[in-house]
């Protein structure tokens, strides 16, 4: 997490990332920042490609990964759920993951629950996303408010409001953004 947090700052980025864990909602909220961290926005349609494992086949991911970057120095590919690729398309992203392009940086996406394949945990940058403990969650509330709605939070209320609700941070950024419409910009308290 640390080297990711790395690259995202300094903007060198490595050629494959793996993320994987228990926790889809910081696994997307990565994915997002380091799309907006690799890509230019106005070029973003030509270097930014989407893929599901389970609505891939070869072709498909061998043009994403053979695409040239257009205005930009690279090109981002997403591919979700990579362990439901078919043999073929699991063939080819194994052969680029062995020889990644220097022009793309792949990020594989395994959601919770299914298993990271060995061979890819080994071959790339594997960043883990785990559910967070207590102190976690109340240090995650108390970035997600200024950053997110704008607002801060007290650490009683950061407390309450993980008490209430869990580990789903899903729930917990739409909680603390409906607090923050609430309070209008004052510090959210109990």
């Amino acid at each position: 997490m640390k080297a990711l947090k790395e690259s995202l700052e300094s903007g060198r980025f490595d050629p494959v990332y793996l993320f994987h864990g228990t926790d889809d909602f910081l696994k997307e909220e990565k994915v997002r920042a380091l799309v907006a961290c690799a890509t230019d926005p106005s070029t973003q349609d030509f270097n930014l490609e989407q893929l599901r494992g389970t609505e891939c086949d070869a072709a498909r991911l061998s043009g994403a990964l053979e695409a040239l970057p257009m205005l930009a120095e690279r090109r981002v590919v997403i591919l979700r759920d990579p362990d439901a690729l078919k043999k073929p398309a699991a063939e080819r992203l194994a052969r680029h993951v062995e020889k990644p392009s220097s022009d793309t940086c792949l990020v594989l996406v395994v959601p919770s629950g299914a298993k990271p394949p060995a061979d890819l945990l080994r071959a790339a940058s594997a960043v883990e996303f785990r559910s967070l403990n207590e102190d976690e969650l109340q240090q995650w509330l108390a970035r997600q408010a200024p950053a997110v709605c704008g607002t801060t939070i007290l650490p009683d209320a950061a407390v309450l409001l993980a008490s209430y609700g869990g580990n789903d941070l899903a729930l917990l950024s739409g909680e603390l953004q409906k607090l923050a419409a609430f309070t209008d910009g004052r510090p959210i308290d109990v």
